[in-house]
C-alpha cells in the first residue's frame, strides 16, 4: 500500500524537503520559522506563477487578520537566506501591490513510500542478518588493526585524559586533549559525540573540586552520559616529549574495542598526534566512511591559545565570570581565529557591546571554519538570539535537541528562551524533559522550572522546583534562596519575598542587590517609608548597575506617590549609570521616563527633555514626540540617529524592530487603535509580551472585551514589580494595566473586579497633582460604581 508523497525541490545550492519540512543550503539545514517554511513552500509549489497576496494570506493566516507587512517580513528574511548564497539573489520576484513571484530552475523528485507484503520477509531477514552479526561480533575477541564497528550511528563519549606526567602544571593539557579529540571526532559521519560540557558536567558529580576521575569511574559517567562508546586515556612524558594512551570501550559491557599510543616529541605535538589519534580511532569505528578531515574543524593549532582556554572553561565551571572572560580573551589574542574562545568570550562578557562584538566574530568564523554541527548551531542560535530573532533563535535550538538528545544545556537554553518569549506551557515542556532526562537530584533546569511555574501562577510547583534545586548546591548557598523570594514575589506574596531576600542580606551581605528588591517588594506591599528608606541605603551602597537599579526602585517608589517628575529624574540616572555595561536596561528606563510624560499627553515636554539627555533611547524618545506633533520629517530625522545608535549594540533586525514599536507607540499615544491592532503581529515575542499593554489598551478601547481582558492579564506578568529579576518591571505600566482592566470589568458586568482593579489604581495618586487623564476616569469610575 502507498503511503503520502513527498517532494524534494533543488534550485541553487539550495535543497527543499517536503518530507522533513526543512530547507537545507548544500546539505546544511538552514532553521526557518514554519510560516517563513509555508511561504517558501507557497511560492515553490507555483514556481514562475504569481502568488497573490491573498492567496497567501489564506494559507499562512486562514484564521487570523494580519497586515502586509507580516508577509513582506517573511520575504524578507527568504531573501536574506537566498542572498548568502552566490546563486541566489533574484531568487523571489516583487509583483507591486499584488504579490510575489518565484523564479528560480526547479529540479522537483517525488519520494513515494511503498511497503508490500513481499517485503516483508526480506525487511525481517535484513534485521535477523543483522542482529546475527552483531551478536557475531561481541563474541569474537578484538583483534589489532580490525575494523570495530558497524556502519549505525553510535553515541561516544570522551571522558577524561589523566595527567601521568608527574607535572601538575600540566593537567590543563589532558583536558585540552579532551577537548581537541572531541571537536575532531565530531566530523565522523556515523558518531554522536557528546559534547566535553555534558561530560565535564558529569564528571563533577563524581569527584570533589579539583580531584581527577578515577579510571573505574569513566564506565559510569560514560553511561550517565547516554553513551555507546567511550574513551579514556593518559598523558605521560617521554623524556623531552609525551606519549598519548588511548582506550575505547564499549559502555554496556566495558569491553576494550581499540588500544593504542601516539607520541610526539614537544608539548606543541600534541596536535598532530590528536590528529592521528582522531585518524585512527574514526577509521577503525566507522570503516565504510572516508576517516575525518580533523583538521577543518580543530579547536585551535597554537598551544598558548588552547591553554588559556581550558584555565577559562575551569574559571567558568567555577562561576568566576570576570576571570573565565580575561582567560578567553587572552586565547582570542593567542589564536584570532578561535570561534570557541570566541563564543565563551561572548557568554562571560559584562560588557554587552564587547559580547556582542564577540559573538560576531564567532558567527562569522563559524561560517568559514566547519565546525563541528553541533558548536556552529549552538553559535548561531545565540547569534540569532541577539539579533532579536527569538522565532528563528527557538528553531534552532529545536534542531540542536532533536538532532543531539543526549545533550541537556541546548534544552535548558531552549526551554529559557521560550520563557521569555511568553511561550509558557511549551518552556516547562522543554524543561521538565531536561529533568527527566538527567540526575533529577543534579539537573540545573529545576532553576529554570522555578521561574516558568512562578510565571503561569502556580507557586505550589515553582517552590517544589527551588526545592529541587536547592539539593544540588551547598546548604548556605545565596542561589536557591533569592530564587525564592523571587518565586514569591512574581506570585504576589510580598511579604514572604521580603523575608526570604532579608535571609539573604543576613547571610550574604555581598549577594547582588538583595536591598534593591527588598525595597521593591516593600513599595508593592504598600509600605511605601520603609521602600524608600531601604533604596535609598542601596543607592548609597552600591554603584555601576547596582546602584541604577538602586535609582530605579527610587523612580518607582516616586511613581507610587504620585511624585512624577523625581520619578523621571531617577529614571533618567538609572539610564546613565546602565550604559556603559547593560545598554538595553538604559533604553528601558529611558522609556519608563518618557511614557510618563506620553500618558500626561504632553508631547512637547517629552521632546525638551529628550533633547537634554545623550542616552540610549533619548533619539526614539524624540522621534514620536515629533511624530505626535505632526513633524515628520524631523520625526524621521531622529529615528535615523536612533538606528545609528542602536546597531553597533543591538545589530539591524532590533535596531528596524525598535524604531517600528517606537511608530506603534505614537499610534497608540494618540488614540488610533485600529492601527496598533493591526501592527501588532509583527512583535511576537519578548518584544510583543513585554508591552502587551499597548494591544490590551487598544482592545479595550474597541471594546473588544475578552482579547483585552486577556492580553491585560497577560501583561501583567511582564511588567509587574513582582517581576523582580534585572531591571525589567515597569512600575506605571503595571498601574495603567490596573486601571484599563477595570475598565473592561466594568463593561462585562464584573462589578467587584472592577472596583479593585480601579482602587488599586487610585491609591498611588490620591495626594497626586499628576495631569493623567485615567485618574480623574478611575475616581469617577468608582462613585459611578458606588450607587
Amino acid at each position: 500500500m502507498a503511503q503520502p508523497s513527498s517532494s524534494v525541490y533543488r534550485f541553487g545550492d539550495f535543497r527543499l524537503d517536503t518530507g522533513s519540512g526543512s530547507l537545507y543550503r548544500n546539505d546544511r539545514p538552514v532553521p526557518l520559522t514554519p510560516k517563513v517554511y509555508e511561504t517558501l513552500l507557497l511560492l515553490v509549489e507555483n514556481s514562475g506563477r504569481l502568488v497573490e497576496k491573498a492567496e497567501f494570506m489564506k494559507r499562512l493566516w486562514p484564521d487570523t487578520f494580519v497586515g502586509d507587512d507580516a508577509l513582506a517580513q517573511n520575504v524578507s528574511l527568504l531573501r536574506k537566506v537566498f542572498a548568502e548564497s552566490n546563486h541566489g539573489a533574484d531568487y523571489v520576484v516583487t509583483v507591486p501591490k499584488r504579490g510575489y513571484r518565484f523564479v528560480a530552475q526547479l529540479e522537483q523528485q517525488h519520494n513515494v513510500r511503498r511497503h508490500s507484503r513481499r517485503t516483508f520477509p526480506l525487511i525481517t531477514a535484513s534485521v535477523l542478518a543483522a542482529g546475527l552479526l552483531a551478536l557475531l561480533w561481541k563474541w569474537l575477541p578484538w583483534v589489532p588493526g580490525k575494523a570495530v564497528a558497524t556502519s549505525s550511528r553510535r553515541a561516544m563519549a570522551v571522558i577524561e585524559i589523566e595527567n601521568l606526567s608527574q607535572d601538575p602544571s600540566l593537567n590543563w593539557l589532558g583536558d585540552g586533549v579532551v577537548d581537541l579529540l572531541t571537536t575532531d571526532l565530531a566530523q565522523a559521519k556515523n558518531l554522536d559525540v557528546i559534547s566535553t560540557e555534558r561530560v565535564r558536567n558529569l564528571i563533577s558529580r563524581e569527584v570533589k573540586p579539583g580531584e581527577s576521575l578515577p579510571a573505574s569511574r569513566a564506565q559510569r559517567v560514560a553511561q550517565k552520559a547516554g553513551a555507546d562508546i567511550f574513551i579514556s586515556g593518559a598523558l605521560l612524558n617521554m623524556g623531552k616529549g609525551f606519549r598519548l594512551n588511548l582506550r575505547v570501550q564499549d559502555t554496556t559491557s566495558g569491553k576494550v574495542l581499540l588500544a593504542d599510543k601516539f607520541e610526539g616529541d614537544s608539548p606543541q605535538a600534541i596536535f598532530s598526534m590528536v590528529d592521528e589519534a582522531t585518524a585512527h580511532i574514526a577509521s577503525q569505528l566507522t570503516p565504510a566512511e572516508a576517516a575525518a578531515q580533523p583538521n577543518a574543524a580543530r579547536l585551535t593549532s597554537n598551544l598558548d591559545a588552547l591553554r588559556a582556554y581550558e584555565e577559562g572553561i575551569n574559571y567558568m565551571e567555577r562561576v568566576f565570570n570576570d576571570q573565565a572572560a580575561t582567560s578567553f580573551r587572552r586565547a582570542t589574542e593567542f589564536d584570532p581565529q578561535f570561534a570557541m574562545a570566541y563564543y565563551e568570550l561572548a557568554a562571560m562578557h559584562s560588557n554587552y557591546s564587547q559580547r556582542r562584538q564577540a559573538l560576531d566574530k564567532a558567527t562569522q568564523l563559524a561560517q568559514r571554519q566547519g565546525l563541528p554541527e553541533e558548536q556552529r548551531l549552538l553559535i548561531q542560535a545565540r547569534q540569532l538570539e541577539a539579533d532579536g530573532r527569538s522565532e528563528e533563535s527557538i528553531q534552532t535550538f529545536q534542531t540542536i535537541v532533536r538532532w543531539f538528545p543526549k545533550e541537556i544545556e541546548p534544552r535548558i537554553l531552549l526551554g529559557n528562551l521560550l520563557k521569555y518569549q511568553g511561550r509558557l506551557s511549551e518552556s516547562a515542556a522543554v524543561l521538565e524533559e531536561a529533568a527527566r532526562l538527567d540526575d533529577p537530584k543534579r539537573n540545573g533546569a529545576y532553576n529554570a522550572l522555578a521561574y516558568t511555574y512562578a510565571y503561569q501562577g502556580d507557586l505550589s510547583r515553582a517552590l517544589s522546583a527551588v526545592d529541587k534545586y536547592a539539593a544540588l548546591l551547598p546548604p548556605s548557598d545565596p542561589n536557591p534562596i533569592d530564587t525564592r523570594a523571587d518565586v514569591y514575589a512574581i506570585c504576589g506574596r510580598f511579604d514572604e519575598a521580603i523575608a526570604e531576600y532579608e535571609k539573604n542580606v543576613k547571610a550574604h551581605p555581598e549577594f547582588s542587590m538583595p536591598e534593591q528588591k527588598i525595597a521593591l517588594a516593600r513599595l508593592l506591599a504598600g509600605r511605601y517609608r520603609e521602600a524608600e528608606e531601604t533604596a535609598r541605603s542601596a543607592y548609597r551602597n552600591a554603584s555601576g548597575a547596582d546602584r541604577a537599579f538602586a535609582a530605579n526602585v527610587l523612580g518607582d517608589v516616586a511613581l507610587g506617590r504620585g511624585s512624577f517628575g523625581l520619578a523621571i529624574g531617577y529614571f533618567a540616572e538609572a539610564a546613565r549609570f546602565s550604559e556603559p555595561d547593560y545598554p538595553w536596561i538604559a533604553h528601558a528606563e529611558t522609556w519608563k521616563a518618557a511614557e510618563i510624560y506620553f500618558e500626561q499627553r504632553e508631547p512637547q515636554a517629552a521632546l525638551f527633555w529628550a533633547k537634554r539627555i545623550m542616552v540610549l533611547g533619548a533619539a526614539e524618545v524624540r522621534g514620536v514626540a515629533y511624530l505626535l506633533l505632526k513633524n515628520e520629517p524631523a520625526a524621521e530625522r531622529e529615528f535615523a540617529a536612533a538606528r545609528a545608535a542602536m546597531v553597533p549594540v543591538l545589530g539591524d533586525y532590533m535596531a528596524e524592530r525598535f524604531i517600528a514599536f517606537d511608530r506603534l507607540r505614537a499610534a497608540s499615544y494618540s488614540g488610533q487603535w485600529h492601527r496598533v491592532i493591526a501592527d501588532w503581529p509583527e512583535f511576537s515575542g519578548s518584544l510583543g509580551s513585554a508591552n502587551a499593554f499597548f494591544l490590551g489598551r487598544a482592545h479595550a478601547e474597541m471594546v473588544m472585551l475578552p482579547q483585552a481582558e486577556k492580553e491585560l492579564r497577560d501583561g501583567l506578568v511582564w511588567v509587574s514589580p513582582g517581576n523582580l529579576i534585572g531591571s525589567y518591571s515597569d512600575f506605571f505600566c503595571y498601574e495603567l494595566t490596573q486601571f484599563y482592566l477595570g475598565k473592561v470589568f466594568e463593561l462585562e458586568g464584573k462589578k467587584t473586579d472592577a472596583v479593585d482593579s480601579y482602587r488599586a489604581f487610585v491609591s498611588h495618586f490620591t495626594k497626586s497633582n499628576a495631569r493623567l487623564p485615567e485618574i480623574a476616569q478611575a475616581q469617577a469610575a468608582l462613585r459611578r460604581l458606588a450607587r
